[in-house]
């Protein structure tokens, strides 16, 4: 298998892979502005989004075959069922669109950037980078 995109190494510091390997958590508060910004930047390839409504993080996968972008989703969703935190997810042919937000807060909590992080994590262990 391999990736026809990926560009920029994660940042892997023993702090920050600690802090993502942690569990999502029940009533997480929403995060600061000061706080998303401090989070994106350690999940490389994810944007936030911000409107009126809410505030999102959201990241394109692009995988060589449809059966490995239908593989990831299919590993992101047992991510999401153990961690009962569920991205938006969509697919068309080889390319996996994922956008994570805290519905109940219509923003971003640290579950957000745990999901993504650990959505990263299989992308690059299903692309034999780690």
């Amino acid at each position: 298998m391999g990736a026809i995109q990926y560009t920029v190494p994660r940042k892997e510091n023993e702090e920050t892979m600690n802090f993502f390997m942690r569990h999502c958590s029940v009533d997480a508060p929403a995060l600061t502005l000061e706080a998303e910004n401090t989070f994106i930047s350690e999940i490389f390839e994810w944007e936030i989004y911000r409107d009126i409504q809410k505030h999102t993080i959201r990241r394109t996968y692009i995988f060589e075959t449809t059966e490995e972008a239908k593989l990831f989703v299919t590993k992101v969703g047992q991510l999401a069922e153990r961690e009962q935190h569920h991205p938006d997810t969509a697919q068309d042919k080889h390319t996996v669109s994922l956008e994570v937000y805290t519905h109940s807060v219509d923003g971003l909590t640290e579950n957000d950037f745990i999901i993504a992080a650990r959505a990263d994590m299989i992308f690059e262990e299903m692309m034999g980078l780690i």
